[in-house]
């Protein structure tokens, strides 16, 4: 985790430094990777020297003693070629002096002035309007609709439903005999049956019933 931490951080660093173009990202970066490989090739090689880990050939001492030289070589020569790219890094702006203009006054020519010369007034001419008799809008008389009353006919009374129909859910259930409704609404025939909505005047409940069970009390044409 260490060496992977070690090596691969510089390298994304140096690939993020690229793509976006910030300097000192790349290739400071491949710098800093390289010079951790190197160290890592010199303390891995003095380590297992240490602890006893020899190459078994004389081809393996000299791989090994190249190697190492190699190591030490990157060591040096990358840390000086980053303290290089650190002194010659980007110049930095230096602001030049830009001299201001001086403003200069143009002469602006005189606006000339219009003069109005008044116009004589011209004479309109005068309507005399003669008065109108309006006519007198002629009232109009709209009857009123004479309400119409019934009264619950059979000795158990009835009940009142929501929508014309025997499958119309219930309500107001008991409605006794004898109490006092006013139609409010045409007739509806449903499964050979006409229906009528109707409203009870002591508590203006309203809702559909069997017109078969009601006896008019106001006289209607067509009932």
């Amino acid at each position: 985790m260490a060496l992977a931490y070690t090596l691969f951080l510089p390298v994304v660093v140096a690939g993020f430094g690229l793509g976006i173009g910030t300097p000192h990202l790349f290739p400071d970066g491949l710098v800093v990777f390289a010079i951790h490989l190197a160290w890592g090739v010199v303390l891995g090689a003095i380590i297992l020297a240490i602890l006893g880990f020899r190459p078994m050939s004389i081809f393996g001492y000299t791989l090994g003693a190249a190697v190492t030289l190699i190591g030490v070589a990157l060591v040096v020569g990358v840390g000086a070629f980053s303290a290089t790219l650190g002194w010659f890094g980007s110049p930095l702006a230096v602001a030049t002096y830009t001299p201001t203009p001086t403003p200069t006054l143009t002469p602006i020519p005189p606006t000339p002035t219009h003069t109005l010369t008044p116009i004589p007034p011209t004479l309109t001419p005068t309507i005399t309007l003669t008065p109108t008799l309006s006519p007198t809008p002629t009232q109009t008389f709209t009857p009123t609709p004479v309400p119409v009353y019934a009264r619950i006919a059979p000795e158990e009374g009835a009940l009142i439903r929501a929508e014309p129909g025997f499958d119309a859910p219930i309500l107001y259930p008991g409605i006794v005999q004898g109490t006092l409704v006013q139609l409010i609404g045409d007739s509806q025939e449903v499964n050979g049956f006409s229906w009528i909505q109707v409203l009870v005047v002591e508590d203006e409940r309203q809702g559909w019933i069997l017109q078969s069970l009601l006896l008019i009390a106001t006289p209607e044409p067509n009932w």
